[in-house]
């Protein structure tokens, strides 16, 4: 496991101690192919993060345990078990990367528990835009409300919590950002590009599926018939406080 540490456009070898300015955050780029790792950790220290690297499923585990990254980049290769491993625990957001392409792997990455899957081989820039969009957290407005209460769901916005009936639900990073999508308007409907350049920040026609994928995930984790509605062609919507909808 190595591990890269960015400053600037120098990439600074591992095992030593070097003073990091203005460091992003942490991440762990997990890939069976070594250079795709090596590439993926020098473009990301070139970002000022802190970068862990793992080549094996159980080095990927091992490190997410020992040093809880901020972020990961994981390779569908290694096993969808991994990642599904990984939310046992973690809430971390993870960039799935898929050989294959098509809805079909698109849809097992997300079903593993992945915010976000991304088909090789890619570009730079497109990593980099999602990576950006993956690990944003939408910051409430002054006057916003902090806290919204559906029936037996409590939705905290401000710590980014979420609880049913007294429980807490774990939630993934893309699925609370929906979540909060809808909970910033509950009862109103929100359309399936608001919630896509929200979350994603990308074009809804390329995203859509992704949303529904991580809805049907809410939905089984929230246990709520009726919490998240779908309107037809146009986007989903929470129930209201009172039980109304707009």
């Amino acid at each position: 496991m190595n591990t890269y540490y960015g400053m600037g456009s120098i990439l600074v070898p591992p095992r030593r101690e070097y003073t990091v300015p203005a460091r992003r955050g942490s991440a762990l780029v997990a890939d069976g192919d070594p250079r795709i790792v090596r590439y993926l950790g020098r473009l990301l220290a070139r970002q000022n993060y802190v970068v862990w690297t793992a080549e094996t499923a159980a080095k990927a585990l091992e490190c997410a345990r020992e040093r809880t990254p901020e972020l990961v980049i994981l390779d569908a290769g290694l096993g969808l078990d991994v990642c599904r491993r990984l939310r046992t625990w973690s809430a971390a957001p993870v960039m799935m990367l898929a050989a294959e392409t098509g809805w079909r792997a698109r849809t097992e990455a997300l079903e593993s528990g992945a915010d976000d899957c991304l088909s090789k081989p890619f570009s730079a820039g497109e990593l980099q835009a999602r990576l950006r969009a993956l690990t944003r957290r939408t910051a409430r407005p002054a006057g916003a409300m902090s806290t919204v209460r559906v029936g037996a769901l409590l939705v905290d916005l401000t710590r980014r919590r979420v609880s049913y009936r007294g429980r807490p639900v774990p939630l993934t990073c893309t699925e609370f950002e929906i979540l909060g999508c809808l909970a910033a308007r509950p009862g109103w409907v929100v359309s399936i590009t608001d919630i896509v350049r929200q979350v994603w920040g990308g074009p809804h026609h390329s995203l859509a599926a992704s949303l529904r994928v991580h809805i049907a995930h809410l939905r089984r984790k929230l246990r709520g018939p009726g919490l998240i509605e779908a309107v037809a062609g146009v986007g989903y919507r929470l129930a209201a406080p009172d039980g109304s909808s707009q």
